[in-house]
């Protein structure tokens, strides 16, 4: 999916040159645009600053620097959640005992949070996945124009399934 979304190549997209050749020297590219080498390797810079642009809306979201953040139940469960864990970690360490299940028991609370999270926090309409969605459509059309509507509605959905 991230392939698909930071595709570069094909008679459906148009690469603005001037800023991918920015962006390759930035990375010490040795290749420039317009080029198939080039083409490629830009291909695979944008699907690191979708990474890193990812996960720093989410550091930013989960560390509460984030506008708009009308929904802030996943970032407490979160919160709480580390906050427990360090607490157990502290319990074991300052309590005499020697057990299995107090050693465990972070792994498991960890395991069991964010696979709740996975499975129901952070819905498509949730204003993080929008607003996360938003700047990575706008970040990837700094470097490419897509010619086609059809794939361009397609990049709009990708955006929030990223």
């Amino acid at each position: 999916m991230l392939t698909d979304f930071t595709m570069v190549q094909g008679s459906d997209f148009k690469i603005n040159n001037d800023e991918a050749n920015s962006l390759l020297r930035a990375f010490k590219c040795e290749v420039n645009c317009p080029s198939s080498r080039a083409s490629l390797v830009l291909g695979f810079l944008l699907q690191r600053i979708t990474i890193a642009k990812i996960i720093e809306e989410v550091e930013k979201y989960l560390n509460g620097f984030s506008k708009n953040q009308e929904m802030t139940l996943e970032r407490d469960i979160v919160n709480t959640t580390e906050t427990l864990i360090n607490q157990i970690i502290l319990f074991e360490k300052n309590l005499k005992g020697e057990d299995d299940t107090t050693k465990i028991t972070p792994i498991k609370i960890r395991q069991n949070v964010y696979s709740a999270l996975s499975h129901r926090g952070f819905p498509s309409d949730h204003s993080l996945i929008k607003s996360t969605a938003s700047k990575l459509l706008h970040k990837m059309n700094k470097y490419r124009q897509i010619v086609d509507e059809e794939t361009k509605s397609e990049m709009d959905d990708q955006a929030i399934q990223i």
